[in-house]
């Protein structure tokens, strides 16, 4: 690896398989990016091609701004603009420094971003740990970063920026000073977490769990767990990588990490178990064919677990961290379960970076969700509102109902639950499940919304329990009264299952927009302490609610 902190356009030439055809190679940058408004003097741009905009328009803008180098897709129309506008410049008065800016051609701008990506972490002494699961994956990356960074300069992804762009531009924010930096590494089909592997070159990597997410792209739940096996194909040898001794498929992921071709040739697994946080749950997983339950099995030695874990609802958590070497209390505020076994695979992935549970117990009071992920909002006196509205899976779902389950019962709970995707031939099978769990608990209401939610009118339900099922199109009203109370649907309490096909809209914005009214309604005239728990999967967009909820409670 280099000690250098800036780079010429020459440096990177071979690795790209690109074409110089204007400017001064020895150029010097140190960042690179692609979008034109984030651009500075040491930046090169690289301009992507989507369905909507084509980057190339905006490389002009990024020079004006600053940029010392752009990428051009080889035979796009506006490269020749672009060079010509260059000389133009470069011969007036003035502006000769537009002579040395570097015009580079390369094959496709979206696979020279990857290489640049991967060219650039090679080229600093820096520590990538890649995170990847069905479950957990951004919560237990934003815990890594707020840990490490209490010893270390550390970067990491942003938001969800997770795949193939978002990789790439995760590690543009490595410096000379970054010495360690956290990815967390997605994936739609096998072989994109590979993919992100190759790029990031990970030193350590976490398989958070192997749950039902993405079930429905990849077909079975064996193809779930190899992809995300993935991760080690460009892992840097040796290397480490965290295990859940709680995944139901951890023996069979050891047993494919150890039977892989591409890897490093040196890898040593370590785990974290979390089950404490779990023995005492109220609420048991739902339950697929082929299900495997490993509580019988002779499974490895824990690094780290917990001990001593007590729940206390919208005061977050306690626990003690153990290892072999170390036991530390800890006060955790984030809400749930979920957010227990997280902190566990942080920590358990700290220690390896010489952080002592002492270290990891004294940062977790202070230790942040990620943007909606059970984000607590207190509306006013005695009203909560809890934001789970990211996504939603088997997993997350139970953990969101019985983080209700464990508020004080003087609170009268309402639930806004949308459908769950990606879940294939499980899809409904799932549902009912999640249908019978729900409706069986003490809440005071649930609000099921989407076609595939349509499962709460199928099973019988708690006769305390007051019920919406909001199939999603615009245009509800005709399928109930005016408050909570009713199932939405015909005379026989039967909601309709109109589905939508792929890629259409699942709660419009008029479907949205009556919900609010409806909710508002029901808090503002709430006369006693009052808990609104909303979560759904990414494509019914229900931060609409959320915002709806944070901005018209009195």
């Amino acid at each position: 690896m280099s000690s250098k902190t800036v780079f010429t356009i020459s440096d990177l030439l071979e690795s790209l398989g690109g074409r110089l055809i204007h400017g001064n190679p020895e150029a010097v940058f140190n960042n690179y990016c692609i979008d034109s408004r984030y651009v500075d003097d040491r930046s090169l741009f690289v301009p992507l091609m989507g369905q909507s905009r084509d980057g190339h328009q905006f490389v002009i803008d990024a020079i004006n701004k600053g940029a010392v180098a752009a990428l051009v897709r080889s035979g796009h129309h506006q490269v020749h603009e672009i060079v010509g506008w260059l000389r133009e410049r470069s011969s007036r008065s003035g502006y000769g420094e537009m002579e040395d800016v570097c015009v580079v051609e390369v094959r496709h701008t979206l696979v020279a971003l990857q290489k640049l990506a991967e060219w650039f972490r090679m080229q600093f002494d820096v520590q990538v740990l890649g995170v990847t699961g069905s479950v957990g994956k951004t919560g237990t990356k934003e815990m890594l970063i707020q840990l490490l960074s209490q010893k270390y300069p550390t970067v990491g992804t942003e938001k969800n920026f997770n795949n193939e762009i978002g990789v790439p531009l995760a590690l543009s924010r490595i410096t000379g000073r970054t010495r360690t930096a956290v990815i967390e590494m997605a994936m739609r089909a096998r072989g994109e977490i590979s993919l992100l592997s190759r790029i990031a070159h990970p030193n350590l990597a976490i398989i958070t769990n192997t749950s039902g997410s993405h079930v429905g792209r990849l077909g079975s739940f064996e193809e779930v767990y190899k992809a995300k096996c993935e991760i080690v194909t460009g892992m840097c040898s040796p290397g480490k990588i965290v295990l859940n001794l709680r995944d139901p498929n951890v023996l069979a992921v050891i047993e494919e990490l150890k039977n892989r071709k591409e890897g490093p040739a040196e890898l040593e697994m370590v785990f974290f178990d979390s089950s404490a946080a779990y023995t005492n749950a109220g609420l048991a997983p739902f339950i697929t064919p082929g299900h495997v339950d490993n509580c019988h099995e002779d499974l490895p030695e824990a690094t780290v677990w917990l001990e001593d874990v007590k729940v206390h609802g919208l005061d977050g958590s306690t626990c003690t961290l153990c290892s072999k070497d170390e036991r530390a209390p800890v006060q955790l505020n984030m809400l749930g379960r979920g957010a227990l076994e997280n902190l566990t695979a942080a920590a358990c992935a700290a220690l390896q970076y010489d952080m002592s549970l002492k270290e990891v117990a004294e940062a977790a009071p202070s230790l942040l969700p990620a943007p909606q992920r059970l984000n607590l909002f207190q509306l006013r006196e005695e009203l909560f509102l809890v934001d789970d509205c990211y996504n939603s899976s088997p997993g997350s779902i139970i953990d969101s109902l019985e983080l209700m389950l464990n508020i004080d019962p003087k609170y009268r709970k309402i639930l806004v639950l949308g459908d769950m995707l990606e879940l294939g031939k499980f899809e409904t099978l799932l549902h009912r499940q999640f249908a019978q769990t729900a409706l069986s608990l003490p809440f005071h209401a649930v609000f099921a919304i989407g076609p595939r939610m349509n499962a709460v009118n199928e099973v019988e339900a708690n006769d305390d329990v007051e019920l919406y099922y909001i199939e999603g199109r615009s245009g509800f009203e005709g399928y109930g009264g005016g408050r909570i109370g009713s199932r939405f649907g015909d005379s026989n309490g039967r909601g309709r299952d109109q589905r939508q096909t792929s890629g259409s809209v699942i709660l419009d914005d008029r479907a949205a927009y009556k919900l609010s009214a409806m909710l508002l309604d029901e808090v503002n005239n709430a006369k006693q302490p009052t808990v609104v728990l909303v979560k759904g999967s990414r494509a019914l967009h229900l931060e609409r609610i959320v915002n709806d909820l944070l901005t018209g409670t009195n």
